[in-house]
Order: structure tokens, then sequence, then C-alpha cells
């Protein structure tokens, strides 16, 4: 029995392909639409990819690969079946022998208005909210991802035996199995706990291995524990603002296509929606940026948003170009 997948066999054959520096346009169309066809698909591509980067590189190995006496057409076929039979399966040793799981060092991201669902090799998926960044770095000792932008919801597999460890900045989330969501705000890190329990590490706690080795670990000094219901706003630095409790309904809307906003600043209503209108909504004062507010809404209606939030507020909208809106203080 064939002991690896139709999806990782054609990605070891596209990782034969784009080796060669002489691979056509019509390749890398080829490739670029097979690529996108499937999230799998670019999961184990880029699985593939950076395992393969540990070891140097693969050019000695196609030459390696024996050609065949039959017509030239079979001549090109067999020498890439082969290579990528190759590598498949010395990538899959090297991961067995080193104990590296994949997508180590490895980035996933959404562009404005999109939204992407990841899974990861532990069984953990992420779903990236739009305009949003992550790295993941596995190892055999624990499991850490960082948003690097944007917003994420984490359903992590429940692994006692590797902790899951989620950085946003100076905040460290640090969990075990559980649903949560965190936010890159305007100038803080949210997190919203759906399930589960979570320990939201500051700037001075350490978030080690050594101290997160089992579900019963009590809290780390300069940690606060959220439980399901529980959010926290945490400042850039790594200190607790606040905390707030958190419905679910309003957690899990922004996965469906709203955005859901309870006694919300502006500013970091302003930052959300930002990644969902594409252009950009400038705040012409800091204290409009102050303003709370509480609203639903859908991600593809900003512009009815702004009009809902000019007669809610004291603010006024000012179109400064076709791309550019700027909400300034009313005028008395």
């Amino acid at each position: 029995m064939n002991a690896f997948s139709r999806i990782e066999e054609e990605a070891s054959e596209w990782l034969v392909i784009l080796s060669d520096p002489s691979a056509s346009s019509q390749q890398r169309d080829r490739f670029a639409a097979w690529l996108s066809a499937d999230a799998e698909h670019e999961r184990v591509f880029q699985a593939q990819r950076a395992a393969w980067s540990m070891i140097g590189g693969m050019g000695h190995l196609i030459d390696e690969v024996p050609t065949s006496p039959a017509p030239s057409a079979t001549r090109r076929a067999w020498p890439l079946a082969a290579a990528a039979a190759v590598v498949v399966a010395v990538i899959g040793a090297l991961l067995f022998r080193v104990g590296v799981p994949l997508l180590t060092g490895e980035r996933f991201s959404t562009e404005v208005a999109q939204l992407k669902e990841v899974t990861l090799d532990d069984g953990t998926t992420i779903s990236l909210g739009a305009a949003s960044r992550i790295s993941v770095d596995f190892n055999d000792r624990e499991r850490r991802v960082k948003l690097l932008d944007g917003q994420a919801f984490f359903d992590v597999a429940h692994d006692p035996s590797r902790p899951f460890f989620v950085s946003a900045g100076a905040t460290t989330v640090r969990v075990v199995g559980t649903r949560f969501d965190v936010t890159r705000a305007a100038d803080s890190i949210r997190v919203s706990v759906l399930e589960g329990r979570v320990e939201v590490l500051n700037g001075g706690a350490q978030a080690t291995t050594a101290t997160a080795k089992a579900d019963a670990q009590p809290t780390l000094r300069g940690a606060h524990a959220l439980t399901a219901g529980q959010g926290a706003s945490v400042s850039n630095s790594g200190q607790l603002n606040a905390t707030f409790p958190v419905a679910q309904e309003n957690l899990a809307a922004w996965r469906s296509g709203r955005l859901v906003y309870v006694d919300a600043r502006l500013r970091d209503v302003v930052a959300d929606v930002t990644r969902y209108y594409g252009g950009e909504i400038q705040l012409a004062d800091p204290s409009v940026g102050d303003l709370q507010l509480t609203a639903a809404f859908r991600a593809d209606q900003i512009d009815r948003m702004l009009e809902v939030l000019a007669r809610a507020l004291p603010i006024e909208v000012i179109r400064v170009d076709e791309r550019t809106i700027r909400l300034a203080p009313r005028a008395e």
C-alpha cells in the first residue's frame, strides 16, 4: 500500500518541477492553479519545501535519478515521477527521524476581506480573519504560533505533552486544548475564550515549555487565567488593561461575515473594519477614537456602517478621495 497521500505525491512532483530553473511559465501557472485549488495543497507543499530546505536542496537528487531507454516522452516523465517519489520518501524519513512536525517556520496570510481556514499537522484549525498573518513553529516539545497581523480563531488539538502558545507582540497565550480568539487591535491585544481555559502572560512572565507540562499546571506568576465566556485586553507592552464578558454568538460572528462590537472603542472598530474595507479610514482627532459604541453589521457593508456611525455618534464622515475616509468631530 502507498504510504503517501495523493496530495503529498503531487506536492513532491511540483517541488521537483519548480527546482528546475528552466520551468516554463505554463508549468508555473498550472502550479499556481493547483496551489489555490485546495488549502491542503498549500499546507502540504509548504511543509515539504520547509522540510527539504533542512537538508540543503535537491539539485543533486534529480541528477542521480536514472533515465529510461524508452521514447523521449517517457524519458521526461520517468525522471519526474522517480524524483518526486524520492523527494516525498526522503522528506517523510527526515521528519520521522528528527521528530520535526510539519509547518515549522511556515507562514499563512489573507488579503483584504478574505477569510481562510488553516489546518495544522496536529489537527489544530485556525480561522484567519481578513488581512491577517501568522507564522507557525512546531517541535516535539511545544507548538507556537505568532499572530503577526489581524485576527485569528484557534481550535487547538488537545496534547498535554506539547503545550500550545500564541504570541502577539509582547502578549503570549498558553493553552493545552481549547477554542479562543486573538485580535491585534489599534493599541492592544484582545483575547476571547469560547471553550476551555487559557493563560494570558504579560511581558514579565516566562512562557516556556518547562512551566506548561500538564492540564493542571498552576497559573504562572504574572499571568491571567481566562475561561469560557471571558476576554481580556492587553496593552502592546504586555500589561493587562481590562477583562470583559464574551458572548458565544458574538465571538463566532466574524467567521460568518458579521462584525459585532459591545462597548468597543471606535479606534478598535476602525482597526477591524479597515481589514475588510480595503481603503484607509483615518481618525482626525484622538478623542474620536475614544468614543464607545455597540453595533453589529455585515463585513461587506462598511459604507453603510459608516453612515450609521455618523448618526449615532458626534462625528462626521469626510470622504477625502475614493480610498480615504476621515472621521472627525462633528461641528457644533
